[in-house]
């Protein structure tokens, strides 16, 4: 199965969960530098929401022109407000990670971030990627274009999920184990509000995921899923929890705010999961 069946097996499943009854809902994929973005929403006016999804679409497209742009750069380099912030928060997670996750893939002290003059300094020769975080971001850009026209919402990029909901209902995201992808390893019921999740694993990564620290394949770890209130945080933890491993993972999720699935030789998850992790009931039969 590809990466895009297993993102829209998922999606199917999470937008079932999120739809309202029969409250009108628009749907659309578009593909974006290489990457399919979908965006379901739901809302009261259909004509305003099929606007909204357009728009939600084009800010996702516009980030990750922007994003895309960034490994051009050297010097230093005046930006937008939006993107030195995201820069900035990048540098903090790696910082935060130890290096596990790290926007130079080996240097992430010597760029330099001024969020007041909205500056960024890159060495010559340090390549700026703001990986799964960025990728993170287009989902938050997304979600914000549909503010005001849709009550729920389900956007998805690879193996990001960002779930919105104004109504109380079960949301449920399927894991899968990347050896077996036509049913999930185990299901997670995501809370009211909005929430991202993003999964990481061989299967979901465009190329084999290194460790920054070393320049070495990740191997410590076979699928880790991680749960935010942003899609950016989402993403550039499962990044670094995937590096880390699962022993490191579930000790460092609680200090940084940020909810974990884990898995290597088991399942694993960390502790303010309890009640919301089931593993599927298929795989045991």
């Amino acid at each position: 199965m590809t990466a895009l069946r297993r993102g829209m097996l998922l999606l199917a499943a999470a937008a079932a969960a999120c739809s309202p009854g029969r409250t009108p809902y628009v749907a659309r994929v578009r593909e974006i530098h290489g990457v399919l973005v979908s965006v379901a929403a739901w809302g009261r006016d259909s004509l305003r929401l099929d606007h909204a999804v357009a728009a939600a679409l084009d800010s996702a497209a516009e980030v990750e022109t922007m994003l895309a742009s960034l490994g051009e750069r050297a010097g230093t380099v005046v930006v937008s407000h939006g993107l030195a912030q995201l820069v900035f928060r990048a540098a903090e997670l790696a910082r935060a990670s130890g290096g596990a996750f790290d926007p130079t893939s080996k240097s992430f002290r010597s760029l330099s971030v001024d969020t007041a003059r909205h500056t960024l300094t890159i060495p010559r020769g340090l390549h700026l990627e703001l990986g799964e975080l960025g990728r993170g971001s287009v989902l938050d850009h997304a979600l914000a274009a549909l503010h005001g026209a849709a009550d729920s919402a389900v956007i998805t990029s690879g193996g990001q999920y960002l779930i919105h909901a104004d109504w109380s209902g079960a949301r449920v995201v399927g894991i899968v184990d990347p050896d077996h992808t036509l049913v999930p390893l185990v299901r997670l019921t995501i809370p009211a509000g909005t929430w991202a999740v993003s999964t990481m694993s061989v299967a979901e990564a465009r190329d084999e995921l290194l460790d920054p620290r070393s320049g070495k394949p990740a191997t410590r770890t076979r699928v880790v899923a991680t749960m935010a209130p942003t899609a950016a945080d989402a993403g550039g933890w499962s990044a670094a929890f995937y590096v880390l491993g699962c022993d490191s993972s579930l000790v460092l999720a609680p200090r940084v705010h940020t909810s974990v699935v884990c898995v290597d030789d088991d399942v694993r998850w960390s502790s303010d999961l309890d009640g919301r992790v089931t593993r599927d009931t298929m795989r045991e039969r």
